[in-house]
């Protein structure tokens, strides 16, 4: 252990004698010989050097100390990470056994400095219990913004006057440890200790020997000694070992401290850390930030008391059950009464109650107690920016999202700060502090506003201070709760002595207030019939509830682009198949050649379509095991086909929200959701008909559409759900006008204005992201020579290569025709041989940074929502050739933005196409006003996901009736409603007396629908 430290730090500072640059790589001369490093960008688009995987000590012998690594001859290529050390990580149930060879060092050094000499360096030692982790996962972006080296490493460790090192959970254990080891005396000046402490129970094993012993009985190695169990164990397979450590039977390998008296002056802790620490031989004058988050050990304490075993045993004997979570046989005295100790703690905090359930009151007393234990008792409560529901205090590592940008791939422990953000600011503002007080040894006031006043003396007798941060003011408060229970574990374990402070010692507070956090949640997100883009629209509340701590679930028969481990995918292959051929039916263009009204889903088609995908469901028998197995607190549905979904919702007692994948909802939704109908003003999504006289068809449509879904749709859908279901429930109708909140997937500013009731919210954009519009190799260099490009693309349904050859040369010859334009063309199947030389054909394009790209100066589409989102938020003008669905209802609000062209199908040849393809480049109208369009589209409050996760939450939380409007209940009192059927009644009869057959028909069903209207009054 010594020799590596010692050598860490070396290689760091040998970092400065020769440099040999180009614009992309830098290679530097160390003591050990040349590395060949790499440029990067910090956060403020600073350039920085970069060093990674540097090896510090030869490839290690199982169970031995390193061994110093020798010089090498030729350059060292440090441009990428080099291994990770062996672990498995839980949060993923990802091994990594690459190799054991993962003895580096991680170095940043600013680019522009000449020398590097004078710089402070900050030495990262990452957490992870001693179980798993990397310093390579920790990104660099942001603290590179300072004058700073930054250095972080593999476990087994400038001026060296100026290093401090610091660490987080095991890190920080291993930074504290050090402070008091004389073999590490000089070689670091400051140490900052984020959650964890020598004395934290899980830093060091209690009884190693027996550690040795139970590894090797549960890998097979016996032996009479420890020098033939060491020689079996090296044998092993590195697997092998990993599997063993998850095993209840071995735990985790954390630091071993049977001091050897034959390690003389190389003893890195000669004797146990609290003799090291009463002593403070070492650690005289090091300034010190310890600190800690208020509930560290939440998680566990959450899944202790979910434990029914645990909890019963507790409550038969408490003396037993409550000392088993704080190690009583490692701490408690010989001569303490047990019995003292545990009434002790049931009265300090659990305020004496006798019996423990698992309650809200109880998991605040356990998971505090826990902490306490566990993580020393240094600072008190903070908030972290992306604390997980059930989190009412952030948890542990809630505060290195702040200091490193996570390289984990792929990145699920937390996203990338926001530019201009409250977080980016408070993670500027800790930075600043970290680095102030590597320089100078104590926080500086003019980033705190105020003076930070060390501990110096009796941590039990001195003032407490710690600091509340936010990204805006810096609040200075004492605690005398922190004392209170200071002294509770110091009178409990006799810590008094070992817990002085002989050094400079700052107590650490980080927040930033939110509001009301809501408790983790079972969450169903059911996807019925959809394309891909239903997918796409819906994946990114899944992931920020997934990230905030909720139990997500996904059932859609369209699979992820990338899974996320945090989130549970179910569907049956019966389902994934029979949807891949109704969408593969629906992407037919051809019939959209022969008239532009044409909808594959127009008419009944719809709802015989929606029922077989709901009987093949219910008549599945792997579905209905899977569903009556599962319980939900929330499900979140995607519209087609999820009628019967209502019945088990009611069933399970989980709240329901609906959501909208396009921008217009069917008129059979406006019943059930509850806010006004849209046909005097908008036609729906399968409705060609937009002004007057259109408004008299919108009307007759809009009470057929009704007779059609509830008649005869919702009625089987009924009856099969009561027939495959062993449980009961109302009619379906009432349970669907029961839906606790809705979101739609549109934005006022793009579409249209719409009169919406409190309990409907529309959250379009939820998938676009900012791009810097960086492309492809391939694309950027087809894209060099010109000032302006046109992108094509129509989704993932419909297959431009199916139509037919005579429509394909229209756009070949268009595209010909502008020859100092190119195109980026999504084309699936064999390229045609008369494809113009312009265009660049290819089965996959990443649309958003194509659209972001500044030469895309229009954008050709289906119409599809995701695909107009992503236009307007980038600013690009847009040619719409709706297929089917909602797309032709997008391209009329496109013609009504002035940000785009409508241009049907059938009506597209060279000329059509040539104007439309001029027009987007050279119009000032589109230009303008897709900027103007974009600016309102970006300009909200918070992001679209970020309202939608809002919302979501605020229906766990709250019951959402005041939400409802009164008349929901009875929507066909209505007073506009009532006016569209009387007005449909006039019209109606007279229209259709025309047709005989129809006359009769059309009475009954209009004056049955007009009396249902006036039921009641």
């Amino acid at each position: 252990m010594e020799l590596s430290f010692r050598w860490s730090l070396l290689i760091t500072f040998c970092l400065i004698t020769k440099e040999i640059s180009s614009q992309e790589f830098i290679i530097k001369t160390t003591t050990k010989g040349e590395v060949r490093g790499k440029y990067q960008d910090s956060r403020d688009e600073r350039k920085f050097a970069s060093f990674e995987g540097i090896p510090f000590a030869k490839t290690p012998v199982r169970f031995e100390p390193p061994v110093e690594h020798e010089p090498w001859s030729e350059v060292y290529d440090a441009t990428k990470p080099g291994y990770q050390c062996p672990h498995f990580l839980p949060m993923t149930g990802t091994f990594f056994d690459e190799s054991e060879d993962c003895l580096t060092l991680n170095v940043f050094v600013p680019a522009e400095l000449e020398s590097y000499k004078n710089l402070t360096v900050m030495f990262w030692i990452h957490g992870g219990g001693y179980m798993f982790g990397s310093g390579s996962v920790m990104g660099p972006k942001y603290i590179m913004d300072e004058d700073v080296v930054l250095v972080t490493t593999n476990y087994r460790l400038g001026d060296p006057n100026k290093v401090t090192i610091f660490g987080e959970s095991a890190g920080a254990g291993a930074v504290h440890s050090l402070m008091y080891s004389p073999a590490a005396k000089g070689l670091f000046s400051k140490v900052i200790a984020q959650s964890g402490s020598a004395l934290s129970p899980w830093n060091t094993i209690y009884k190693p020997s027996e550690t040795l012993n139970n590894l090797a009985k549960e890998l097979g190695c016996t032996g009479s000694n420890n020098t033939q169990i060491v020689k079996c164990l090296k044998e092993k397979s590195i697997r092998s070992i990993l599997d063993a450590q998850l095993s209840n039977a071995v735990g985790s390998f954390s630091t071993s401290l049977d001091p050897n008296p034959n390690d003389g002056d190389y003893s890195v802790f000669p004797e146990s850390f609290e003799t090291l620490i009463e002593k403070g031989d070492n650690s005289k004058n090091l300034p010190l930030i310890i600190g800690r988050n208020d509930v560290e050990w939440q998680a566990t304490a959450k899944a202790t008391l979910q434990d029914t075993v645990y909890v019963q045993r507790l409550n038969r004997n408490w003396t037993e059950g409550i000392l088993e979570k704080v190690n009583y046989a490692r701490y408690v005295r010989p001569e303490d009464n047990f019995t003292r100790v545990a009434e002790a703690i049931r009265e300090f905090y659990f305020n004496g109650r006798t019996v423990i359930t698992n309650n809200d009151e109880n998991l605040e007393s356990m998971e505090q107690m826990m902490s306490d234990f566990n993580f020393g008792t240094f600072s008190l409560a903070d908030n972290a920016s992306f604390p997980e529901p059930g989190r009412k205090r952030p948890c542990h590592a809630d505060d290195l999202q702040y200091l490193f940008q996570s390289l984990q791939v792929p990145s699920k422990n937390w996203p990338d700060l926001e530019t201009g953000s409250d977080d980016e600011d408070f993670s500027r503002q800790l930075i600043s502090l970290w680095v102030s007080f590597a320089e100078n040894g104590e926080p500086d006031p003019d980033i705190l506003g105020a003076t930070w006043n060390p501990i110096r003396t009796d941590i039990i007798d001195s003032q407490i201070e710690w600091y509340m941060i936010n990204s805006t003011a810096v609040s200075q408060l004492e605690s005398e709760r922190l004392r209170d229970r200071v002294k509770f574990w110091n009178d409990i374990f006799d810590y008094s002595a070992a817990l002085s402070v002989s050094s400079s010692c700052f107590i650490i507070s980080l927040a930033i207030t939110l509001a009301e956090i809501t408790n983790a949640a079972s969450i169903l997100i059911f996807i019925g019939l959809s394309s891909h883009s239903h997918r796409v629209a819906i994946q990114p509340l899944a992931t920020k509830l997934a990230e905030r701590g909720h139990d997500v679930t996904v059932f859609s028969p369209i699979k992820p682009e990338i899974p996320n481990p945090k989130i549970k995918e179910f569907c049956t292959q019966q389902l994934i198949n029979l949807n891949e051929q109704v969408v593969k039916d629906a992407g037919d263009a051809t019939r959209r050649l022969r008239d532009k009204n044409f909808d594959p889903f127009g008419g009944n088609v719809l709802f015989d379509v929606l029922f077989g995908i709901v009987e093949s469901m219910l008549n599945d028998e792997e579905f209905l095991k899977w569903l009556n197995s599962s319980k939900f607190d929330l499900i979140i549905h995607d519209h087609p086909g999820k009628e019967f979904i209502y019945a088990f919702a009611h069933h399970i007692k989980a709240k329901i929200i609906a959501f909208a994948p396009g921008a217009v909802q069917l008129p059979s939704d406006f019943d059930t959701f509850g806010y006004s109908i849209e046909s005097w003003f908008l036609g729906f999504c399968t409705n060609p008909y937009w002004f007057i006289p259109d408004r008299v068809f919108n009307a007759v449509d809009t009470i057929l559409w009704h007779l059609a879904y509830q008649d005869y749709y919702l009625t089987k859908v009924e009856a099969l759900a009561r027939k495959q279901f062993n449980f009961g429930f109302p009619p379906l109708l009432d349970l669907l006008k029961r839906t606790d909140f809705s979101f739609l997937n549109d934005h006022f500013s793009a579409a249209f204005a719409r009169p919406l009731p409190p309990n409907v919210v529309s959250v379009g954009g939820m998938h676009v992201q900012d791009s810097n519009g960086t492309l492809p190799k391939e694309i950027e260099d087809f894209l060099s020579d010109t000032d302006q490009f046109i992108y094509l693309s129509f989704g993932s349904v419909v297959k431009v290569s199916m139509l037919p050859p005579e429509v394909q040369q229209y756009f070949f010859d268009a595209m010909a025709s502008l020859p100092n334009t190119k195109f980026l063309w999504k084309w699936e199947g064999e390229v045609p041989k008369l494809m113009p030389k312009n265009a660049l054909p290819k089965k996959w394009f990443p649309q958003h940074d194509v659209l972001a790209h500044p030469k895309c100066k229009g954008f050709m589409t289906q119409g599809g929502q995701m695909s107009v989102q992503q236009a307007i938020y980038n600013g690009v003008p847009i040619i719409v050739a709706p297929g089917f669905g909602d797309q032709p209802f997008n391209a009329r609000a496109v013609e009504r933005q002035n940000i785009g062209i409508h241009l049907e199908l059938m009506d597209i040849n060279k000329d059509t196409l040539s104007q439309a393809f001029e027009q987007l480049l050279n119009n000032k109208k589109y230009i303008e006003s897709a900027k103007a369009v974009s600016k309102r589209f970006r300009d909200r409050p918070m992001t679209a996901v970020d309202t939608a996760v809002w919302w979501t939450e605020y229906v766990l939380r709250h019951d959402t009736e005041h939400l409802r409007l009164h008349i929901q209940e009875n929507i066909q009192c209505n007073f506009g409603q009532i006016q569209q059927k009387t007005k449909a009644v006039i019209i109606s009869n007279s229209l259709l007396k025309l047709v005989p057959p129809f006359n009769q028909w059309s009475q009954n069903v209009v004056r049955c629908n007009l009396l249902d209207s006036f039921s009641g009054w």
